[in-house]
């Protein structure tokens, strides 16, 4: 699912934001050109435990590098999405070093459950609100 329009991204963002609990956060989102958002393939966040804060920036589809990503690699803004909101409940046990196998485990680990919940509201079995 690609979004057209910042309204369309703020609903999502809302839905999940019931969904996974986040509803006492601030969250800001927006989609951005590749040179807002260079190091990162489809989506980034900041995160702000204690002030439960977060801001997501998702790449907009004219500037995804296409040549750099394998052909399954499709973008989904609503994976995106869902994938940078779990950092927020999974924030305080992120691995220091982000190039160790523990910080690949644990993005690994975000982006299973990231697909999990979007499989399953795509599947006509809505995620309880």
């Amino acid at each position: 699912m690609i979004y057209e329009t910042q309204a369309d991204l703020d609903a999502a963002l809302a839905y999940w934001q019931k969904v996974l609990r986040l509803q006492d956060w601030t969250i800001k989102a927006r989609i951005v050109t590749r040179k807002e958002m260079p190091d990162y393939w489809f989506g980034w966040s900041q995160v702000q435990n204690n002030l439960k804060t977060c801001f997501i920036r998702l790449i907009h589809p004219e500037h995804r590098d296409h040549e750099d990503l394998a052909p399954e690699n499709e973008l989904d803004h609503e994976q995106s999405l869902v994938h940078e909101l779990l950092h927020a409940h999974f924030h305080n046990t992120r691995p220091e070093d982000g190039k160790s196998l523990a910080y690949e485990l644990w993005e690994q680990t975000i982006d299973t459950l990231a697909t999990a919940f979007v499989n399953l509201k795509r599947s006509g079995l809505q995620p309880t609100t």
